[in-house]
C-alpha cells in the first residue's frame, strides 16, 4: 500500500536582519536529516489563507514541513492542548495563520498519530514542495510528456523521488520527479508504471522553489523613499525619533530595494517571533552575528500590506517591547537612542548603531525630528 506523508521547519528571533558581512559560517540543519536541507528564496504570496478571526494573508506558503521534532497543537494561543509530537520533516498543508503559528492539515502516519487540523509554531518549520504520495524508480527510466506517445520531458536516473499526481492511463502514471538528492526538481509528467513502487516519504527538506518575482522598485530616488518613511512615521505618532526610523529603514531595507522590503513590505527586517504580519509571513536567509562572527540562519520575518502597516508595526514594536523602553528615554538624542536600540538587541551586528549614525548625519536626517534637535552628540 502507498503510504502518504506530510511536513516542515525554521529558526526564528526577534530583532532584525543583520547588515555587515563576516566570516561566513553555514549552520548545519537540525532534525538528522540524511542530506542537507537546500535554504532557498523566501515563498511570497504563495497562497492565500484565512485566520480565525477572518484576516485574509497573501503571504503563506502553501507547505511546510517541520525541521525539528515538533508539536501539533489543537490551537494558535497558550490555551491549546498538544495533539501530538511530529518528527522532524513532516509534511503539512497550510491553511491558514494566527499569532505565531500556522494552521495546517497533516495527513497522519497511518499508525499512532491520526490525520487531522492542527496548528504549528513558526519557529518549528520552513517552507516545503508540496507532498503527496511518495514513490520511488527501482531504475532508470524516462519522464513523458504524455499518457501515450514519445514526447520526451527527460531522463530519470534509478532511485530518484516521485510524487504522484493524478492520473494513470496506458501503463504509465503521472508524476512530479525529482533528483535523488531532492536538490533540483527534475520536472512533471508520466512514467512507466512497472518502473516505481511505493516508499516512505524523505526524511529531509523538499524545497525546490524558485525566487519569486518581485515588483518593480517603488521609489524614484533615495529624497522619496526618505520622505515615505518619514511621512509614514510621522502618521505613528511613534515615540522614536523619526530620524531613527529613517536610518533604521534605509539600512534594513537597503533603500527599499531587498528582496524582504520589495516581496514583503517589511523595511525593518522585523522577524515574525510572537506575531505575524497583518499579510502573513515570508521565509528566507539572514545574517546573524556572534562572538566575532557570523552565520546565516533561514527565518520567517513579517509581510506587511503596505509601507505603512510596517511602519507603524515597528513603532508597536518600541512601545509594546520591554527592551527598547529605555531607548525611548533618549528619544530628544537620536544618536543616544540609536545606541540603547542597539545595545538593546535589535540587530547582532556590532557597529549597528554607528551605521544608523553615520546615516543620520550624512542625509541630515534630524530635519524630521521635532521638535527638530540635532543630536547631542557626534558620534
Amino acid at each position: 500500500m502507498l503510504r502518504l506523508a506530510l511536513g516542515f521547519a525554521t529558526a526564528v528571533v526577534v530583532g532584525a536582519l543583520a547588515t555587515s558581512v563576516g566570516l561566513m559560517l553555514v549552520v548545519p540543519a537540525p532534525g538528522g536529516g540524511s542530506a542537507p536541507a537546500p535554504i532557498a528564496a523566501p515563498a511570497a504570496a504563495d497562497v492565500t489563507a484565512q485566520s480565525p478571526s477572518g484576516t485574509t494573508f497573501h503571504q503563506l506558503p502553501q507547505w511546510v514541513q517541520t525541521r525539528q521534532i515538533a508539536s501539533l497543537w489543537s490551537g494558535p494561543d497558550k490555551q491549546a492542548i498538544q495533539f501530538t509530537r511530529l518528527p522532524a520533516w513532516t509534511f503539512l498543508k497550510v491553511a491558514g495563520a494566527e499569532n505565531d503559528r500556522l494552521q495546517v492539515e497533516y495527513a497522519g502516519d497511518g499508525k499512532s498519530r491520526q490525520a487531522g487540523p492542527g496548528w504549528v509554531a513558526l519557529g518549528d518549520i520552513q517552507p516545503s514542495d508540496p507532498s503527496g504520495t511518495w514513490l520511488r524508480n527501482h531504475r532508470a527510466t524516462q519522464l513523458f510528456a504524455e499518457s501515450t506517445g514519445s514526447a520526451l520531458i527527460s531522463p530519470v536516473p534509478q532511485w530518484s523521488w516521485l510524487v504522484r499526481l493524478d492520473g494513470s492511463a496506458n501503463g504509465r502514471l503521472k508524476v512530479r520527479a525529482y533528483s535523488a538528492s531532492l536538490s533540483t526538481k527534475i520536472g512533471e509528467g508520466w512514467l512507466a508504471t512497472d518502473d516505481i513502487g511505493p516508499t516512505d516519504a524523505p526524511v529531509q527538506s523538499v524545497w525546490t522553489s524558485l525566487p519569486p518575482k518581485l515588483p518593480a522598485t517603488a521609489f524614484a530616488s533615495h529624497d522619496a523613499f526618505v520622505a515615505a518613511i518619514a511621512s509614514a512615521a510621522r502618521a505613528t505618532s511613534a515615540s522614536a525619533p523619526v530620524s531613527v526610523t529613517v536610518a533604521q529603514a534605509i539600512l534594513e531595507s537597503s533603500w527599499g530595494e531587498s528582496q524582504l522590503s520589495r516581496g514583503a513590505n517589511n523595511y525593518f527586517g522585523i522577524k515574525a517571533s510572537g506575531q505575524i504580519g497583518n499579510d502573513g509571513a515570508v521565509w528566507m536567509r539572514t545574517l546573524e552575528y556572534v562572538r566575532g562572527g557570523s552565520y546565516n540562519v533561514f527565518a520567517a520575518f513579517r509581510a506587511y500590506k503596505s509601507l505603512g502597516d510596517s511602519v507603524a508595526d515597528h513603532a508597536r514594536l518600541f512601545a509594546d517591547v520591554g527592551l527598547y523602553r529605555r531607548a525611548l528615554q533618549a528619544a530628544n538624542d537620536p544618536d543616544e537612542c540609536a545606541r540603547r536600540i542597539a545595545s538593546a538587541g535589535y540587530s547582532t551586528d556590532p557597529a549597528y548603531a554607528q551605521k544608523l549614525i553615520d546615516l543620520m548625519h550624512r542625509y541630515d536626517l534630524y530635519r524630521f525630528d521635532t521638535p527638530s534637535l540635532p543630536s547631542a552628540t557626534t558620534g
